[in-house]
């Protein structure tokens, strides 16, 4: 069993996600880190964070999270991330590049 601990990027993460208008539910079962609901899209979507690049970001999980993943491959619905520029990108949310100040946004207006 692992030690479930919260990687540094976590905060910064869930603090844009939740900037972008997003609902964030933090978790420490050592599985996934956050559920993210977007409140017009209707999907929750179960994301683990890791610190680094998101190139190697499948590298770094536990047997309990590769076997998570395993389960939801092809659904659509889960996936790691290492920044919220990318966790936004999986969501769908953003139409171009990142930006502090929100733009680029798709808030489903």
């Amino acid at each position: 069993m692992y030690k479930t601990r919260t990687d540094e990027n976590q905060k910064d993460i869930v603090e844009k996600l939740r900037k972008a208008g997003c609902k964030v539910w933090t978790h420490g079962n050592g599985t996934i880190d956050l559920t993210v609901k977007y409140p017009s899209c209707g999907i929750a979507f179960m994301v683990e964070v890791k610190k680094g690049n998101q190139e190697s970001a499948h590298k770094k999980l536990t047997n309990d999270q590769k076997k998570f993943f395993g389960d939801f491959v092809g659904c659509g619905n889960a996936f790691i991330t290492t920044s919220a520029e990318y966790a936004l990108k999986e969501m769908g949310l953003v139409k171009k590049k990142y930006a502090a100040n929100n733009e680029g946004f798709d808030k489903g207006e």
